[in-house]
């Protein structure tokens, strides 16, 4: 659906190498909707949380994780990834239910509250009709 979204409409100085791992990424999330178990589902975020602080290692210095966020859900396009990230709130068992992953749902709720507070122009830098013109080019 979202092909002709390349990473460096969104991430700022994007370089082809990171592309491999960013597919990596929106494996996962797509994964997460696959998993039974809160404590798979989490095991999914943290590789993507991982593979988000590796493009910061790649790049050398720091790049705006709200932006790789956004292009890795926009590619993902997930169905149920606010209801997954809710379930593992709720089913989380308390052993797991602290630390890096308490903080990392946490980040992860925040920046999609943030990601739909967004028009479609900040996230794609054009308006929809723009959009849709481009579409109708293919």
């Amino acid at each position: 659906m979202y092909d002709w979204i390349k990473p460096e409409n969104i991430i700022e100085n994007f370089t082809s190498i990171n592309y491999n791992i960013l597919s990596i990424a929106i494996y996962y999330i797509n994964k997460i909707n696959n998993e039974k178990s809160p404590i798979e589902k989490i095991n999914c975020l943290k590789r993507i949380d991982e593979i988000i602080l590796n493009v910061d290692i790649l790049y050398g210095y720091p790049i705006n994780k709200l932006n790789i966020f956004l292009y890795l859900i926009i590619k993902a396009h997930p169905n149920f990834f606010n209801s997954d990230l809710n379930y593992i709130n709720l089913y989380l068992p308390y052993e797991y239910n602290k630390g890096r992953n308490i903080q990392l749902l946490s980040i992860i709720k925040f920046l999609i509250n943030k990601l739909l507070s967004f028009s479609f122009n900040d996230i794609i830098g054009m308006t929809e009709d723009e959009y849709n013109n481009i579409m109708n080019l293919k």
